[in-house]
């Protein structure tokens, strides 16, 4: 299923507007925000939100 015209305005308004944060960033995942990948024959993943970077894991990891 392709994705519908309101779908992509969605999409290019969320990319178009930008935020700073004091989390970590990780500059692969902010690659892929809002962006629809292809899933199966008829499905789509988009990535809205992900959680620290590899240090983050590391942090985790000692707790």
């Amino acid at each position: 299923m392709p994705l519908t015209p309101d779908q992509l305005a969605e999409i290019e308004a969320a990319r178009a507007a930008p935020r700073q944060t004091l989390r970590a960033v990780s500059e692969g995942m902010e690659a892929h925000l809002y962006r629809a990948h292809p899933v199966l024959d008829h499905g789509f993943i988009r990535v809205v939100d992900y959680m620290g970077d590899d240090a983050a894991i590391v942090q985790a990891a000692r707790v």
